[in-house]
């Protein structure tokens, strides 16, 4: 009986440990291994990669991610625009004091992508309203084209 009883431990404890791996692997359906000389990175789409790879290169828990995705982030050369909107939750009138810069039309998109405004706007105005009282409660993206400036400037509004 006690031949039968260690038997029975063994080999719970060897399939316990054959079980069991400390190794980290990925198998993925897409991906491919980046490598140079020092560093060899094996991944694969969305993978979430945390951690120092190499020198001065890091990657701290960033994501590999298809082609296609750019991201560009904002650098200090970058001119900053002083456009104010406000109130931010809105209820009724979403007000856009424009400063220096010359608005040339607003756009209002629902967060299903649906366009719910345009408005062109003829003369330079310090001010611009926008009246939301009509709306649905929800997110709302405001697109601003500015004169002179080639890029959208965009504002994430919410509509109490």
């Amino acid at each position: 009986m006690m031949k039968l009883l260690l038997t029975y431990i063994l080999v719970f404890t060897v399939s316990f440990l054959g079980a069991q791996s400390l190794d980290k692997v990925v198998l993925g359906s897409a991906g491919e291994p980046i490598e140079n000389t020092e560093v060899k990175v094996n991944f694969t789409i969305g993978e979430p990669i945390v951690g120092l790879v190499t020198n001065y290169e890091t990657i701290d828990q960033g994501f590999w991610a298809s082609s296609g995705i750019l991201v560009i982030p904002l650098t200090v050369s970058e001119q900053t625009i002083d456009i104010v909107v406000y109130p931010n939750p809105v209820v009724e009138e979403l007000t856009i004091y424009a400063g220096e810069n010359k608005v040339l039309g607003m756009q209002l998109f629902a967060v299903n992508a649906k366009r719910v405004l345009v408005q062109k706007v003829d003369a330079p105005q310090l001010e611009h309203k926008i009246v939301m009282s009509y709306l649905t409660r929800g997110v709302y993206i405001l697109q601003l084209f500015l004169e002179g400036n080639k890029e959208l400037q965009e504002f994430k509004i919410i509509k109490n």
